[in-house]
């Protein structure tokens, strides 16, 4: 009889929210804060929802990951004005937000 030592046996394991959306753009109001200025309220989008991750023993006997994550394809930038009276007048601010959303390569970072 060979010994062919200690295998562990780990199961494929799927981390899906069912009861979240699939990754889309989701817009929400943001408060932009620049000191010397007064706050103003912007609706700015991003992206949210579930995307496939999991660890599975393939047939190599080793564990293969997959992590996906919800992330922009595509942004615009908008500019907003604010009114600064202790620097003297307006500033113009930009931003950006989500166009378009994927769910991809955790490690990617657009």
């Amino acid at each position: 009889m060979q010994n062919w030592g200690k295998i562990v046996l780990i199961l494929s394991v799927i981390c899906v929210d069912i009861g979240s959306p699939l990754c889309s753009t989701q817009s929400g109001m943001r408060v932009i804060n620049i000191p010397g200025c007064k706050s103003k309220r912007v609706l700015a989008v991003g992206c949210r929802g579930s995307c496939e991750s999991y660890a599975a023993l393939r047939n190599s006997l080793r564990i293969e990951y997959s992590c996906q994550c919800c992330s922009p394809v595509s942004s615009s930038t908008h500019s907003v004005r604010l009114y600064c009276p202790n620097l003297g007048g307006t500033r113009t601010v930009e931003f950006e937000s989500a166009s378009e959303c994927m769910c991809r390569p955790c490690s990617y970072m657009g």
